[in-house]
């Protein structure tokens, strides 16, 4: 079996690469492509705790749900805005075999953030804080998160520490500010700054497009694994540190 790279509070967590949870496309079998392929840590798309609350028999965060042993662990990707309603939703899945739940402070898309969710989120560090000390209350799961720089300004220090000063057991950290969205290059830096600022499992993303970039990520960044979404959407041999060019038709 293949050495322990870090832990998610105490889930371990075999390997170095980690597939980010891509709504639309994080369906079971290319979740479980990717781990044939090595991802060490694969996510759900993105799961509405308030469709989880009050339309559960509605079946499609149900589908959203479904696994395979083999995909373990698996993290399963909450949105919101509201600690309670975070937490029941939490509360309801967590029975499921889900390893760990993840709180998305990262998608920047308008239908997610013009309900306050997602990426709107790192307006307020106060409340991120609340709804991970209500996650942590309610459910026995490591509870994770996955961030952007800021909504506009930078202030992923600030919410980095709340995250660590509320429980959160890892951190991802995509490169970018919500105003950038995919555009411009991915601050490195600052993930790096966030690695020294917490002590915690840090998890980088951000302009990983082939294979070298891992190693340049890692270096600059001293993450303690790298996310990869959108370069392994028809490519997952990405995981097995092959570059597109290198897979025959």
């Amino acid at each position: 079996m293949t050495e322990v790279t870090f832990y998610i509070r105490d889930v371990p967590v075999r390997g170095e690469l980690i597939l980010a949870p891509l709504s639309g496309y994080n369906d079971q079998p290319f979740r479980r492509i990717c781990r044939e392929m090595g991802a060490a840590l694969v996510a759900t798309g993105l799961l509405s705790s308030r469709a989880i609350i009050y339309n559960w028999e509605g079946q499609r965060s149900k589908r959203m749900l479904r696994f395979h042993p083999d995909e373990r662990p698996l993290v399963a990707q909450l949105y919101g805005s509201e600690p309670e309603e975070i937490a029941k939703a939490a509360q309801r899945i967590a029975p499921l075999g889900i390893d760990v739940i993840d709180l998305n402070l990262g998608c920047a898309k308008a239908k997610i953030v013009k309900n306050g969710n997602g990426a709107a989120l790192l307006q307020h560090p106060a409340k991120i804080g609340r709804i991970i000390a209500a996650l942590t209350r309610t459910v026995e799961l490591p509870i994770t998160a996955k961030i952007r720089l800021g909504w506009e300004a930078h202030n992923y220090l600030e919410v980095a520490r709340v995250l660590a000063a509320n429980g959160a057991a890892a951190i991802a950290v995509h490169g970018r500010t919500a105003a950038q969205g995919f555009q411009g290059a991915a601050d490195w830096d600052a993930i790096a700054e966030i690695k020294s600022a917490v002590d915690l499992p840090v998890l980088a993303s951000g302009d990983v497009k082939e294979v070298a970039d891992i190693a340049r990520i890692q270096a600059h960044t001293g993450c303690d694994g790298v996310m990869i979404g959108r370069a392994a959407l028809g490519h997952p041999w990405i995981f097995q540190r092959r570059d597109r060019a290198d897979i025959p038709p």
